[in-house]
């Protein structure tokens, strides 16, 4: 009998990876590769007793040089562990304390290593942890401080993103498609109407609770339709099964609200909504919003072909026909494998 060959998917990822770390600037990525793979491994479906985590993983070699520059955080030190188990140590005791702003955050020194959770979000209006270390508003001073920043996607995915590049590592042998710009197309469509004052922080509020809520839920599906009433109402004729506000939830009003009065009151009614709006997103169904950052309604059902409401499964059949029915600006879905697909018009 002919002995089958071994094929390791690890090796095949292992040198991919470690480059990437020594070009996020780590002096010896052939020591912590390993360690950084577990960790990718771990994130694509974590959990603990039985329930699903996704927590955010910052890697460095100082956090605080890395988080000096940021205008606001708070850092808590939970431990030190040997370079060899530090990852699996921060990971079970920190995963679930790192949900809404806090990410856990691991601190290379040699051998040793340091970790516990920070959190860099002043407000509902402030831009995410990841912004400020490796997005955008990130410094980039030719050099700085190494950073490879870690999250999971859905279920089948974790992304690896340092100041100048992201890695994405899907589960399993599927290709996954690249879909780093399919969110913020949805959200320019979201905020199409918004005043042009106002549109800079509607953006980065959306593009925060929106890929946070998509990003915890085995799947689901959003949607966009022109604000004008009889646009509205269309919806409600062509979608009749499901919960639709009256009025409308008004996110830019309560935003609008916070950055005026910057009051305790103000900045709870936000988080408040953005509860809602989460677990808007995690139901079955279609989640509309209308082009000037309302939420229209929820748990909304489109039928496939003349059958019986769908989701689940069916979930990029019911995209193909929602899309059909001509009432939307665009239509965003997430799978449980972490892929964004968008339609637009």
């Amino acid at each position: 009998m002919t002995t089958p060959k071994a094929i390791s998917f690890l090796n095949a990822a292992r040198e991919p990876i470690k480059e990437f770390i020594a070009r996020a600037g780590f002096a010896d990525a052939n020591a912590i590769v390993d360690a950084v793979i577990w960790a990718i491994d771990a994130l694509q479906e974590y959990t603990e007793e039985g329930k699903h985590l996704y927590p955010e993983v910052v890697v460095t070699t100082s956090i605080e040089g890395l988080t000096k520059p940021l205008a606001y955080h708070n850092l808590v030190v939970v431990g030190e562990e040997p370079l060899k188990s530090v990852f699996p140590r921060a990971l079970k005791i920190c995963a679930p304390l790192a949900t809404d702003d806090w990410a856990i955050w691991i601190e290379i020194n040699g051998d040793n290593a340091r970790f516990g959770l920070v959190d860099g979000v002043a407000s509902e209006l402030s831009p995410t942890l990841q912004n400020q270390l490796v997005g955008e508003l990130a410094i980039r001073d030719g050099g700085g401080t190494p950073v490879v920043y870690m999250r999971s996607v859905g279920t089948r995915k974790v992304e690896l993103q340092s100041k100048d590049e992201g890695l994405s590592i899907p589960a399993g042998l599927a290709e996954l498609s690249s879909d780093e710009d399919e969110l913020l197309r949805f959200v320019e469509h979201l905020i199409k109407d918004v005043p042009e004052g106002r549109r800079t922080v509607a953006r980065g509020f959306f593009l925060k609770v929106i890929g946070d809520a998509i990003r915890a839920t085995h799947g689901c599906m959003l949607a966009v339709v022109p604000r004008e009433s009889t646009a509205v109402e269309k919806t409600k004729t062509k979608l009749p099964d499901g919960v639709y506000f009256d009025p409308p939830i008004n996110f830019m009003g309560l935003l609008r609200e916070s950055d005026e009065l910057r009051s305790r009151e103000s900045s709870t009614k936000v988080r408040a909504f953005v509860t809602l709006l989460r677990g808007m997103i995690s139901q079955d169904g279609i989640t509309m919003f209308s082009t000037d950052g309302n939420v229209v309604g929820y748990n909304l059902f489109v039928a496939v072909s003349g059958s019986a409401p769908v989701a689940g499964g069916a979930r990029k059949r019911a995209l193909e026909a929602l899309h059909l029915l001509g009432i939307c600006s665009c239509v965003l879905s997430f799978s449980h494998d972490g892929a964004l697909s968008f339609k637009e018009g």
